[in-house]
């Protein structure tokens, strides 16, 4: 019983499989790759990859369909949330890190350039009165007048 037709297993290869199947699939793969043990799933380096094969899985699915804005939504999530765990991954395991760099061709992230945009600081010098701006109002009232 063991042993299927070989109709059967051209029916069930990843080559006749859709996009969400193949990227269970590598997820999978993934997991055999860098578990620790046996139901290891969300250790950081597999998060990684598979956020790495989502943000891929959505870029095929963006070539075929390029007004889909939800899915560009979608992809500056997956890609935000990359790029913290391979940020995490980078200070704590950096073996895994540039392996996961290698295997999928992404550039080396640079800590301090991210740092840079996540808070902006307002110099002293910039306002002529040295002071910071006021909060503009959402509404007009008639006290403002």
């Amino acid at each position: 019983m063991s042993q299927h037709h070989p109709l059967v297993g051209r029916a069930l290869s990843l080559d006749n499989a859709s996009i969400s199947e193949f990227k269970k699939a590598r997820i999978l793969e993934i997991r055999k790759v860098f578990a620790k043990h046996e139901r290891d799933t969300a250790t950081p380096p597999i998060t990684a990859c598979a956020l790495c094969e989502k943000v891929l899985a959505l870029l095929t699915h963006i070539k075929k369909n390029k007004k889909d804005v939800t899915a560009y939504i979608k992809l500056q999530a997956y890609l935000t949330k990359r790029r913290k765990y391979l940020l995490y991954l980078k200070r704590t395991d950096f073996n895994s890190y540039s392996y996961v760099i290698k295997y999928y061709g992404i550039k080396d992230f640079d800590d301090h350039m991210h740092k840079k945009f996540k808070t902006r600081k307002i110099l002293p010098g910039l306002y002529k009165d040295s002071s910071m701006p006021k909060r503009i109002p959402l509404r007009m009232n008639e006290d403002m007048f």
